[in-house]
């Protein structure tokens, strides 16, 4: 406990210390976990250590419409964050990024095992996903969009996901605005007790090579 608070003075600034103090139980302590994870992340990301670190950067939350409830941080950065069951995960990149954990003793009333249906229906047989796993896929998806699942999880649609965890997806309705050509990667994790999955953009090769010619 003492060790707790100690990360939390310093490494929260004065507003998220006051929403953590607001949080009971373990909901706090795997907010705590997400939020640090997700700083670490971005000082990662920046090109510091996470150890003497110049600054923890601030980690607030969207209350726009559109993406309301999504976890934002210091320009140029994207961070994802999610907790399930004493688990606590984030990513941070450049560009927008979806990370989902999924612990496998969840509860799964029937309503939702029906959407996870709809979400694996189009993969060929005989692959077979925990509802876990599926679910931590379609929300990292959903995630990585901007909107997470007050979009509907099945507007996910997994059709290819291979040995190693590799995935691929087609999404109804399809994408709008700027990036909608973007391409994205997959990648989930069975890690035991918990499903893992990830999704973020791929950089263009074009510009990759770019960048290279110049330096």
């Amino acid at each position: 406990m003492v060790e707790r608070h100690d990360w939390a003075a310093e490494r929260l600034t004065q507003l998220e210390k006051t929403s953590w103090r607001q949080l009971r139980g373990r909901r706090s302590d795997e907010w705590l976990a997400g939020r640090l994870a997700a700083k670490d992340a971005v000082i990662a990301l920046h090109g510091a250590a996470s150890t003497g670190a110049a600054f923890w950067p601030e980690i607030t939350t969207s209350v726009s419409d559109s993406d309301h409830g999504r976890p934002l941080t210091c320009a140029p950065y994207h961070i994802s964050i999610s907790h399930s069951h004493g688990l606590a995960v984030a990513a941070a990149s450049t560009r927008p990024v979806g990370v989902d954990i999924e612990a496998h003793e969840r509860r799964w009333p029937l309503n939702v095992l029906e959407l996870i249906t709809h979400v694996t229906e189009r993969l060929p047989r005989p692959v077979r996903l925990l509802p876990a796993m599926a679910w931590s896929c379609a929300e990292a998806v959903l995630k990585q969009r901007g909107c997470g699942i007050r979009q509907g999880i099945d507007v996910v649609h997994l059709t290819r996901f291979t040995d190693e965890g590799v995935f691929e997806w087609t999404e109804h309705p399809p994408r709008e605005g700027r990036g909608v050509d973007a391409p994205l990667c997959g990648f989930a994790k069975n890690l035991g007790s918990h499903s893992l999955a990830l999704v973020w953009e791929q950089e263009p090769i074009k510009q990759h090579n770019d960048e290279r010619a110049k330096s």
